[in-house]
């Protein structure tokens, strides 16, 4: 799965083991208040120098905790280069995971 252009989470979101989820260069992913991404399988955000990744709250005027955060669970792995995760309680969490 390839996501190439600015996206809204409203709601928590899982990537399922055997799953890739590509994120390309100068992405903004917004997440609802309190949502999160769950990884299980695989995520690959390369941003590049001058288009990073951007990891956030949609919040006019975001604080941090406005959402959870990237978690990465037993078995998922995630790359992040020139990407940025930012207002979240806890940006990228890892339990037993390659990040």
């Amino acid at each position: 799965m390839l996501i190439s252009h600015d996206v809204y989470i409203i709601d928590n979101v899982t990537v399922n083991s055997n799953v890739t989820l590509t994120i390309g260069p100068g992405c903004r992913i917004k997440f609802n208040n309190g949502k999160y991404i769950k990884v299980f399988g695989n995520i690959y955000a390369n941003g590049e120098e001058g288009k990073p990744i951007i990891f956030t709250s949609p919040n006019p005027n975001p604080s941090p905790g406005d959402w959870y955060g990237i978690v990465v669970e037993d078995g998922g792995e995630i790359e992040l280069n020139h990407a940025k995760v930012e207002y979240a309680t806890y940006g990228v969490k890892s339990s037993y995971a390659d990040v």
